[in-house]
């Protein structure tokens, strides 16, 4: 029995036949997915001579997220902010309970400076400017390192300028032309089965075949084979629907490529509600406390969905003093859904970035809520009153104590809810993406099961496995696009013959 046979989405299907195939195309590259990876792999590959061709499943390219992040870069060092290379292993490592392949942590943490230096470049040929996100935690309880970057125009508008830049290099890019599996001719990938608006093509790329499909979200069968666990999140985020569907991973398996450990990791925030919870109390929907607040979105987003499946979310309780408070923790806390998600480092934090949303949120009753009373607040967010005020007050003795004893937070965390008016958020876990794919080496090459190279295929972005494991790391925020920039970068120089 074979490593996946259990899993109906294993099963090959049976060959295209030969006289439904309408055209031959043939290119050096062929790139499956016209996302961040596949495009910046798509300008990687044609900046070095090789020719290129594109097929995206959707009718346009498109991307998602905002936060970029890398070990370092120049645009980072001009500010002065530079990271130690083995800082950031250790930390990554341990974030991931060391069940990822060092060899391609490696790759992308020392990679993944040139890879930004090259992006921001584009970015300027285009007028796009950029920032340093300030979002990057502190404290004590876990590890974050500066070195996300924000692009005014977003991930969605990355990959225009990206596709801009293909184009202009001569990048051929088929829309609305799903690959359907993979060609092989004995042990080597050597091109893909596509079906175009007009029939099958057969796409031959003969430096190698490049799996950049995304993840698994949109399929719902494998992912509750491979990350059921992403069912427990409150909502997700990912869009378009019908597009990522686990479709280079499934091409990869038909061919003996070897799937990352599962359950897969998932990429979860604290978004599916109110996007502001910082460090406050947290209380469920029985009213009761039920984590150390001191903890990131990941964490937050496991904790809070663990307190009932039919309640998946908690809610912040904080009062009238937090504009102060939240401003004064950034210097020992912050992080994301903490600090403000587009806070550039460079510039204080300004507590109207959090006021307007709230005031927003507060006035359409929804995610929000303001309460001159502790009684008030608790039955307007539908919790247990006696137990809410149980929990408040078993609270502000710990703060006065100046000793968590129930869940170790630290002192300099501890504020008491005492001064009307008193407010409320509520917040559960947004899946982002299932961030696990096919095993690779730190050339990009899809592995079979011996952990051999499958010549001639490749893998990158969401495809691609073996660099997170057990939960997202946020050792640099928004490393998993900053990774999907660096693998697209680096596949150009291995296809044309460099080394990475």
């Amino acid at each position: 029995m074979g490593k996946y046979d259990k899993y109906s989405w294993a099963t090959p299907p049976a060959p295209v036949p030969e006289s439904e195939i309408k055209k031959d195309l043939s290119a050096d590259v062929v790139i499956i997915g016209g996302g961040i990876s596949g495009l910046a792999s798509a300008v990687s590959a044609a900046e070095h001579g090789l020719s290129v061709i594109v097929i995206e499943k959707g009718s346009v390219c498109v991307g998602h997220g905002h936060h970029f992040g890398v070990a370092n870069c120049r645009f980072m060092r001009s500010r002065g902010y530079v990271n130690n290379i083995a800082d950031l292993k250790r930390e990554f490592l341990k974030a991931t309970s060391y069940r990822v392949n060092e060899d391609v942590l490696m790759s992308y943490l020392c990679h993944s400076e040139p890879a930004m230096d090259w992006l921001c470049d584009k970015a300027d040929k285009h007028g796009i400017t950029y920032t340093m996100n300030a979002a990057c935690y502190k404290g004590t309880a876990y590890t974050e390192f500066p070195g996300t970057i924000m692009f005014s125009c977003g991930a969605d508008g990355v990959v225009k300028m990206l596709c801009s830049e293909a184009v202009e290099l001569g990048v051929r890019i088929l829309y609305n032309t799903p690959a359907e599996q993979l060609v092989t001719e004995g042990e080597h990938i050597t091109g893909v089965i596509a079906k175009s608006p007009d029939g099958y093509i057969r796409l031959r790329g003969t430096k190698g075949v490049v799996l950049a499909t995304g993840d698994i979200s949109g399929n719902e069968e494998m992912t509750r084979d491979l990350a059921p666990q992403a069912f427990n999140a409150v909502n997700t985020r990912y869009t378009p629907v019908g597009v990522n569907t686990g479709d280079g991973h499934r091409m990869g398996v038909w061919v003996g490529g070897l799937l990352q450990e599962t359950p897969f990791p998932c990429i979860l925030h604290t978004t599916a509600f109110s996007t502001n919870v910082f460090f406050y109390l947290a209380v469920n929907q029985k009213g009761k406390r039920y984590m150390n607040e001191d903890a990131g979105p990941q964490n937050k987003s496991c904790y809070t969905w663990n307190q009932d499946p039919k309640h998946p979310w908690g809610f912040a309780i904080f009062d009238s003093k937090w504009p102060g408070e939240v401003r004064d923790s950034l210097a020992y806390g912050g992080g994301l859904m903490w600090d403000c998600l587009e806070h550039d480092i460079d510039h204080p934090f300004d507590t109207e970035w959090v006021r307007v949303p709230l005031e927003k949120n507060i006035a359409e009753g929804r995610v929000a809520w303001r309460a001159d009373t502790l009684e008030e607040l608790a039955d307007k967010i539908g919790v247990p009153r006696d137990e809410f005020l149980k929990t408040v007050e078993r609270y502000n003795e710990i703060v006065h104590s100046g000793v968590d004893v129930d869940y170790g937070k630290r002192h300099e965390l501890l504020t008491p809810i005492c001064k009307p008016p008193y407010y409320a958020t509520k917040f559960g876990a947004s899946l982002l993406v299932i961030t696990a794919g096919l095993e690779i080496d730190a050339l990009l090459r899809v592995l079979n099961e011996d952990r051999e190279p499958i010549p001639g295929l490749y893998a990158v972005g969401q495809a691609s496995g073996s660099i997170y494991a057990v939960d997202y790391p946020l050792t640099i925020p928004g490393n998993d696009l900053g990774r999907c920039v660096t693998w697209g970068y680096l596949i150009g120089g291995i296809l044309a013959g460099e080394k990475a």
